[in-house]
């Protein structure tokens, strides 16, 4: 550039009477073009100056306007001291978010404001730094393989800022990378020389040779910016704005993020408030940020172009996929970018394990996903062999820093099938997903096999109705047992009943908890049974005395009670004929007899069934049945002692599984037709509790006579009485 003087004529004289003729002159500026937010500076030599004179400068439009609003320091003023001097002025170009283009400006030096007559220089340029965010450069090394891997390298960015390679090889592991030596080879964009970002962010996939030792540039540009690997295998992120040789922002990865062993994704981010290093698409470091300054160095890819002084820095080792954008993206953007290609470098591994190796029915087991490279998402999981054992047989789940974990729960069913064994699946995106992993087999134990119990809920009030009988006028003696397991005593101070015939009719069967039990509705005759414990209750009348006996120990004794109600059902589980003050629990083997059965201490068992004296059993097989009479060519069959006599399913298609009946005589002519009075039997569990109507006869046997029973809500459970 020329240079203006201009001479101001002896304007002062020092105290000995020195002519000082005050000049001053353009020197020079630092960047002739630079960009908004780069700082920038000019240089004034003062010769001759008297030290008291004051100079004047301001920055303006070229048609004389000062630009305030577009420079940090548009004006101002200086005293050089006495003699000759060089002083350098400080300036930078607003960085604002409007994509307005370059600015022409000159810079003006006078002894006044406004004044011009030490020098006007100009034009210079300030490039406009606020561009339409972007992806600027996208380069694959498979782009290579259309080239004939000759040393163009193929932008996909779609801006064709195409790269050149020097002295590289290559390889086709990953889907071709480049093979970058360490001591010569390296790429440039020759394109993005005189690029114009003030905020960029960088990323490339990298497999060093060593970590330590070296400084490796991954790519950089000249005061610009640079992201390299430092000698003790940290990565920095460099950035510069000042007119200075310093970069103004450095920051550091800790050592050790970044092994030869294993692909790295390595990217950084610089916009005005911050600088951040991102490892494998987590956040490693951050930093300040600065507006990046204007240059028209190289920006190169392995190694670092010094200028005059040449390439040094360079890499070695593997290099995939690199990529630019003109502004800084998010840390979101960075995660997904990495979740995007890491299966490319660094496939995931999956490793799906139960938490045993069985498990029940009913009872939730515990699955656990681990892994290597597992991209941070939503998986889903799928029961791929006996799928129907299970209510819900896919779900999904989340998988966070390569683990995860969900459950699956095998059907609680009352259907006998034995032990099955099933596996489990995780997939990607869906439940018809790609399948990631599958589990070892794990089996499931059956836990179905009778006897059950049956589950009353005190808020639905759940109950059963057995049909009025002449069976219920017991007279004085008589014995009603049964196993409860009740979880409360007391509905808010009220009764929990066990069974009821009629409330109103003090001659019928009443038995109640409430903090004791009660019959007939107003008599406690013993504390109640513990809550949540499977207790035995057994009362006894003789004829004489009343007896009840919790767990085949007499707790209480009184005088004989008469039952003569034949007219009311019984309902169990809740009050009647009003329904209310339901049982909540479980009741088990609830059998009424016409004898005494018991006199003295005794053991309980939960395998009593038809007797000669039951009227009533309330077993809890599969499905339920009531026996309470039948007769076997005439002759009552458990008092000839026998068998157990089975239905068999094939005569009764409704039935999940043979049904057993009762006791009957061991030896019997099959062509003579034997009659059954009483029996009901309850369907499969699809309808449990519906009672079965129209039986057909499977062969030499007649029913007649069976006795309804109406099941309103009442559940079967595994638990039960041992």
């Amino acid at each position: 550039m020329s240079i203006i003087s201009a001479v101001i004529g002896a304007v002062a004289a020092s105290s000995g009477g020195q002519v000082f003729t005050n000049q001053a002159s353009w020197s020079v500026i630092n960047f002739s073009t630079a960009q908004e937010g780069q700082e920038n500076y000019f240089n004034v030599s003062f010769t001759d100056w008297d030290g008291t004179s004051t100079f004047y400068y301001s920055i303006t439009s070229p048609g004389n306007t000062v630009l305030t609003s577009q420079f940090d320091t548009a004006e101002g003023t200086y005293v050089p001291g006495q003699g000759d001097s060089t002083h350098s002025f400080f300036f930078t170009a607003t960085a604002d978010s409007i994509t307005d283009g370059a600015m022409d400006y000159y810079i003006r030096g006078g002894s006044g404001y406004f004044y011009e007559d030490y020098f006007n220089q100009g034009a210079y340029t300030i490039q406009d730094s606020s561009q339409t965010p972007a992806l600027v450069l996208d380069l694959d090394p498979i782009s290579l393989v259309g080239t004939g891997f000759g040393g163009q390298w193929n932008d996909t960015s779609g801006q064709s800022n195409d790269g050149e390679l020097w002295n590289y090889t290559y390889s086709s592991d990953n889907n071709y990378v480049i093979i970058l030596n360490s001591t010569s080879t390296y790429a440039t964009v020759p394109t993005l020389t005189t690029s114009t970002f003030g905020s960029v962010s960088v990323g490339a996939w990298i497999k060093p040779d060593v970590v330590t030792g070296l400084t490796q540039a991954i790519i950089a540009k000249e005061l610009c910016y640079k992201l390299e690997i430092t000698t003790n295998g940290s990565i920095a992120w460099m950035v510069k704005n000042s007119a200075d040789g310093n970069w103004t922002t450095t920051i550091y990865a800790d050592p050790g993020l970044v092994t030869t062993s294993t692909w790295s994704h390595v990217a950084a981010t610089v916009n005005s408030s911050t600088t951040q290093i991102y490892i494998n698409g987590v956040l490693a470091q951050t930093g300040s940020g600065v507006i990046l300054g204007y240059n028209n160095n190289k920006l190169v890819i392995g190694a670092y172009d010094a200028g005059q002084s040449g390439f040094s820095d360079y890499y070695g080792g593997r290099m995939g996929r690199v990529e630019m954008w003109n502004y800084a993206i998010t840390a979101t953007s960075v995660l997904s970018y990495y979740n995007s290609t890491v299966g490319r470098y660094n496939p995931a591994t999956y490793t799906l394990t139960p938490a045993t190796t069985s498990t029940n029915e009913g009872s939730s087991l515990t699955f656990n996903v681990t892994g290597t490279y597992i991209v941070n998402d939503t998986y889903y999981w799928t029961i791929e062999t006996n799928a129907g054992d299970f209510a819900t047989s896919s779900g999904s789940f989340a998988i966070t820093s390569n683990t995860g974990t969900f459950a699956v729960t095998p059907t609680n069913d009352f259907t006998a099938e034995g032990a099955e064994t099933f596996t489990v699946a995780i997939r990607s995106n869906s439940t018809t997903g790609t399948i990631l992993s599958t589990s070892t087999s794990v089996t499931i134990n059956d836990t179905s096999a009778p006897p059950f119990s049956l589950q009353f809920v005190q808020g639905q009030v759940d109950y059963m109705d057995v049909a009025p009988s002449s069976d219920w006028a017991l007279g004085t003696t008589w014995t009603i047992e049964w196993w409860s397991k009740a979880v409360v005593l007391t509905d808010g101070g009220n009764l929990i009943t066990v069974m009821c015939q009629n409330f109103n009719n003090g001659l019928g069967i009443q038995m109640f908890y409430q903090v004791g039990l009660q019959i007939q509705g107003t008599t406690t005759i013993a504390a109640e049974p513990t809550p949540n414990v499977w207790t035995h209750v057994a009362l006894v009348s003789d004829g004489t005395n009343l007896n009840l006996y919790y767990n085949g120990t007499s707790v209480y004794t009184g005088g004989a009670w008469n039952l003569s109600n034949n007219t009311d059902a019984i309902r169990i589980g809740a009050r009647a004929p009003a329904t209310f003050q339901g049982f909540d629990g479980k009741l088990a083997m609830i059998r009424i007899s016409n004898t005494a059965k018991y006199s003295a201490t005794f053991t309980p068992t939960t395998t009593y069934g038809v007797e000669a004296d039951t009227k009533l059993l309330l077993g809890s097989d599969n499905p339920l049945v009531d026996i309470s009479n039948y007769e076997l060519n005439g002759l009552n069959a458990s008092a000839d002692g026998g068998v157990n006599l089975y239905f068999a399913k094939s005569a009764y298609p409704n039935l999940d599984k043979q049904i057993q009946v009762g006791n009957i005589l061991s030896s019997f002519n099959t062509s003579t037709t034997a009659t059954v009075t009483g029996a009901v039997f309850l369907a499969d569990p699809a309808n449990w509790g519906v009672p079965v109507t129209n039986v057909p006869n499977p062969g030499p046997f007649n029913f007649s006579g069976p006795r309804p029973i109406t099941n309103n809500g009442v559940t079967r459970s595994k638990d039960f009485p041992v």
